[in-house]
Order: structure tokens, then sequence, then C-alpha cells
């Protein structure tokens, strides 16, 4: 049996910013270590802290963070554990300009088999698919 390792969203973070060459290097080695078939495992709590600390922090734009997303979902070294949720809420996050997070919740009930996520956000019921307002 072959274990997997996960990375952290601080390394994903210096990914997506290098503002660290030591710890940059470091990533570099990581993935030049990895065999062919071997891939660095990214949860979803792992993305959206990652899209807060990108917007919050960093003040990156909501088209620049969605543009990293989905150059980890190209990557070879990285797999997103839910990489069709992932590529989903980008799209729905592009074409709508909703919230990442609302649009995340959604794809992640739509996936889970809900017909609707309930909601008092006005905006996201407007915006989503699958979203409805409940008041």
């Amino acid at each position: 049996m072959t274990s997997q390792r996960a990375i952290d969203t601080n390394v994903l973070v210096r990914i997506a910013v290098a503002d660290d060459a030591q710890q940059i290097k470091a990533i570099e080695r990581l993935f030049a270590s990895l065999a062919p078939e071997e891939t660095l495992l990214i949860g979803l709590p792992v993305i959206l802290e990652t899209h807060w600390v990108l917007g919050r922090y960093y003040k990156c734009s909501i088209d620049v963070i969605m543009d990293f997303f989905q150059a980890v979902l190209e990557r070879r070294e990285m797999e997103v554990a839910d990489f069709e949720i992932l590529a989903n809420t980008i799209e729905v996050v592009r074409r709508t300009k909703a919230d990442f997070e609302d649009a995340l919740i959604a794809e992640c009930n739509r996936f889970a088999g809900c017909e609707a996520t309930l909601t008092f956000d006005r905006s996201a019921a407007r915006k989503i698919s699958g979203m409805e307002l409940l008041a």
C-alpha cells in the first residue's frame, strides 16, 4: 500500500506568492523528489483557507486567486481531493461573480446529492444555481 502525503495551507500559499526563497526551494526539492505517479493531496479546507489568506492578507483579486486554483488543478504534482467540485466552483465564480465560499458550499452540497442549498443570502440565491432563498 502506497502512502500519500498532503500539503498544508502555508505550503500552498508559498507556491502562490513565492515570498520566501528558502521555502520555495524546499517546495521545488519536494516536487523534484516525487515519483512520476506520486502526488501531494490538497483538501478543500486547504483551498478555502488559501482563498481567505490570499484575499485578506495578500490582497489578491478574485481573478488572480481563481487563476491560481486553476493552475493547481493542472499541476501534475498536486491532486485536489475534490477536483470536480473545485473546477465547477471556479467556473461558477468566474461566470457569476458570486462569492467563492458560497459557490463552494453550493457545489459541495450538489455533489452530496442535495437538490438545493437553502440560504438567507439574497445575492448567493440570485447568482448561484442550486441556492434557494429561505426567506
